[in-house]
């Protein structure tokens, strides 16, 4: 299926209230998962946001501040590989501060129960989360921490185009909370602001891209009646559904059995050719 098409099948089978073109905001993360499996959908990159970036390379930086941007694979002074996230095979992501173009790396413990956190430097600048449209993710999650400020974050989604499709905030200050938004629309870029002026950091974040879980089919070669049975079995040359998930067929045994229940006896059918589809 061409990925036009996917994300088309995307749109009709996302949960009530994600509509085409719109990214829905999710404050929980039990919440988040549970509306894209009602969707049909899985996540081909993480399996939760503790799967992504977490920022626990850097070297140096502290309050003294770090030159934005930090970028994936790019080398930089408080983060000598760059960014290791996201996966090789998907096009890098940019890391930057709106305003003075400079972040704070800070350890474990500063504001609260955390790991390495990243954020502004000044607390008036803002946090732009870059993903180039290529990559064609419908799903974002990220840990936000709010230090030094009052109110709370706001959480700002942005398509190809630079329009706004979807927005939320939360209350995460001096502690790691969860965002995150699912789209049916490639997400282009996500902004992050402390309210009044506060201090916004991300702890970790992960990217999504969600699609419809594929399985191994296979090609009927022989079916036999057994013990008895004289109900009509799988014709040979028909498919069969194993419903085991795959990505391509090498993730497919190579031959699929089966014992299908008769009124007597049972249905003894082998099939082949595994094939990975929807």
């Amino acid at each position: 299926m061409g990925r036009k098409l996917c994300l088309l099948v995307l749109a009709a089978a996302l949960p009530a209230g994600i509509a085409l073109g719109q990214a829905v905001f999710y404050d929980n993360e039990a919440d988040f998962v549970a509306a894209a499996k009602a969707g049909g959908f899985v996540p081909s990159y993480c399996d939760s946001v503790t799967d992504g970036e977490d920022f626990e390379e850097a070297e140096g930086g502290g309050p003294g501040g770090c030159p934005s941007p930090l970028v994936t694979g790019v080398p930089h002074p408080c983060f000598p590989n760059g960014m290791t996230y996201p996966p090789p095979h998907m096009a890098p992501s940019t890391f930057s501060v709106v305003g003075t173009p400079e972040f704070v790396v800070l350890g474990p413990g500063f504001l609260g129960p955390h790991q390495t956190i990243i954020g502004p430097n000044r607390f008036v600048d803002t946090t732009d989360l870059e993903i180039p449209a290529e990559n064609l993710l419908e799903g974002i999650a990220m840990l936000v921490v709010t230090g030094m400020g009052n109110g709370p974050t706001t959480i700002t989604a942005f398509d190809a185009g630079g329009n706004q499709i979807g927005q939320g905030n939360v209350n995460a200050l001096n502690k790691p909370t969860f965002a995150g938004f699912l789209s049916a629309v490639p997400i282009d870029k996500v902004n992050v602001s402390g309210d009044q002026d506060a201090g916004e950091l991300l702890e970790e974040f992960c990217y999504y891209d969600w699609h419809p879980t594929t399985t191994c089919h296979y090609t009927v070669k022989r079916s036999k009646q057994k013990k008895g049975c004289t109900d009509p079995c799988p014709a040979k040359g028909s498919e069969r559904d194993s419903g085991v998930r795959c990505d391509t067929p090498a993730d497919c045994p190579k031959k699929f059995k089966e014992k299908l229940p008769c009124a007597v006896g049972f249905c003894k059918v082998v099939s082949k050719k595994p094939i990975c589809k929807f």
